[in-house]
């Protein structure tokens, strides 16, 4: 695998080649600054694999060093993992915001360490393996294309929106919740109605298009604060949120669907495209409870039927604008 280090601490750039150099991985090309590292990623003909940035570096930090790097074409996808002494929740929102996989804290636990850069390579080897197949199988686009076989169920990458990231990317974020601590955190889903028939009807495309305005509506709700979301297939959404009154899922729904309806959107033939979600009741973990997926999707997709259950039973309205009310 092809990595690149950016850090602005000397020892650092001396250790991390060591290290990676553990688990199989030599070819490593160490930069002290952001600019650097934009240069060297200029410079270099063959695509980097994997990225290691530390988030606190004069000239430049790594989060925008971070950002700047997904709107790359060829690093859209390529796993980024973040080195800081940070622990505070706000770093680690902010990191996998802008696109970030993983984020590991210094001083390094060398075993943790470790087990972090292997998932990124497998994670690498996996892109190069179904870019491989698609460019001997179909065209250069389908390759960049992870929808192309997608079923109405599977999760999959949608396009960058701030806040909304691969559900491997939102593991790592809630196994970093559980190691920092910062667990004041309330999860819940967001469905989106008559999806699967926007998917039968439609391209893949134009399926993302629709699950990328509604990521792009959720990240607009300035109450919820910093957003991180995931979108597990199916039609769902599951979010993370510190704000202080997700007791009150009907009044954030408002608010979503209000922005979704001054959309406008339409099909590729011009019809009219009506999306309409449901928010579920919050999942509040307790203090010390592990954080997975594996223990949030079902509680909070379960919520979020309740409330579409609640919807569908409801005496219908016109589908008119939809005042937006909540407030914090």
């Amino acid at each position: 695998m092809k990595l690149l280090a950016v850090d602005d601490d000397e020892s650092i750039r001396d250790l991390l080649p060591m290290i990676l150099e553990d688990v199989g991985i030599t070819d490593v090309t160490v930069a002290s600054s952001a600019q650097n590292a934009l240069r060297v990623i200029s410079e270099t003909p063959t695509p980097f694999e994997c990225f290691l940035l530390d988030i606190q570096m004069p000239g430049g930090d790594g989060i925008d060093l971070c950002d700047t790097i997904r709107k790359l074409p060829a690093h859209q996808k390529t796993p980024i993992i973040m080195l800081t002494a940070m622990h505070d929740k706000s770093f680690i929102d902010d990191a996998f915001a802008v696109g970030a996989t993983d984020y590991v804290t210094k001083p390094f636990d060398i075993p943790e360490f470790h087990s972090r850069v292997r998932m990124s390579k497998l994670l690498s080897d996996e892109q190069r393996k179904v870019r491989d197949l698609l460019h001997k199988s179909g065209t250069a686009e389908d390759a960049h294309d992870d929808r192309r076989e997608t079923g109405f169920d599977d999760a999959f990458d949608i396009g960058r929106v701030k806040g909304l990231v691969a559900k491997s990317a939102f593991e790592n974020y809630l196994a970093q919740l559980s190691r920092s601590g910062a667990q004041a955190t309330a999860f819940f889903c967001i469905h989106v109605l008559d999806c699967k028939a926007i998917f039968d009807r439609g391209s893949s495309s134009e399926l993302s298009y629709v699950l990328e305005h509604v990521a792009d509506a959720v990240g607009a709700v300035q109450a919820l604060g910093s957003v991180i979301l995931c979108y597990l297939g199916g039609g769902n959404f599951i979010c993370s949120s510190t704000a202080a009154r997700l007791d009150w899922p009907e009044r954030l729904e408002a608010d979503i669907q209000g922005i979704l309806d001054e959309k406008d959107l339409s099909y590729d033939d011009g019809a009219l495209l009506d999306i309409e979600i449901a928010v579920g009741a919050a999942v509040q973990p307790l203090m010390g409870d592990r954080l997975s997926l594996e223990i949030l999707e079902p509680q909070a997709v379960k919520r979020a039927m309740v409330r579409v259950e609640k919807k569908l039973s409801a005496p219908a309205i016109p589908n008119i604008r939809r005042v937006s009310s909540f407030q914090i």
